[in-house]
């Protein structure tokens, strides 16, 4: 896991280091980490090309249900886009998803 995240980190400092950037503070997640939308000096959108590589998970955001954690109904077609995009990376095995997902969030499967 933490060469995923030594990658991730690697990638998104070249996307956004010495750049323009713009953010948008959508909310703040229980651990009080700011949840944004990062785009770049042409508009293009930090968070999808995050997730497109595999390099990020769209693992919480929804627009289904009001009445849990992470729900904007305004970003449905942002949403929408992320989950597309994550659904692509999954696909093509892509970094995160090519070791599996379990051991990125620090879980051990229990083997039989």
């Amino acid at each position: 896991m933490k060469f995923h995240g030594l990658r991730a980190k690697k990638i998104l400092q070249d996307l956004i280091l010495d750049r323009w950037i713009s953010f948008e503070i959508v909310n703040t997640d229980p651990y009080h980490r700011l949840v944004a939308i990062i785009s770049n000096e042409n508009g293009e959108n930090i968070n999808l090309k995050m997730v497109e590589g595999g390099f990020a998970i769209n693992r919480y955001s929804q627009y289904e249900n009001q009445k849990k954690n992470y729900y904007y109904p305004e970003y449905r077609d942002l949403i929408n886009a992320l989950r597309n995009a994550q659904e692509k990376a999954k696909n093509k095995n892509l970094l995160l998803w090519r070791d599996g997902i379990l051991p990125v969030y620090g879980i051990n499967p229990v083997l039989k």
